[in-house]
């Protein structure tokens, strides 16, 4: 798996930052948003997000 932090352009001109996780090998691959809870990013959420690359999905985690 690869992990990345990114950072990307979001409303009002704010940023907004969160990991990205992506299978190993060539893509494409289908991507999956992970959207969590109130609490944030726990680390159930980050494990889900690397459970979905680790079967084939790009994975991508705004926080």
């Amino acid at each position: 798996m690869i992990e990345s932090e990114v950072r990307f352009p979001g409303n009002g001109g704010q940023e907004v930052g969160g990991v990205l996780r992506l299978p190993e090998g060539a893509g494409p691959w289908p991507g999956v948003v992970v959207v969590h809870e109130v609490w944030g990013a726990t680390d159930a959420v980050h494990e889900f997000a690397r459970s979905l690359a680790g079967e084939g999905f790009a994975a991508l985690l705004p926080d």
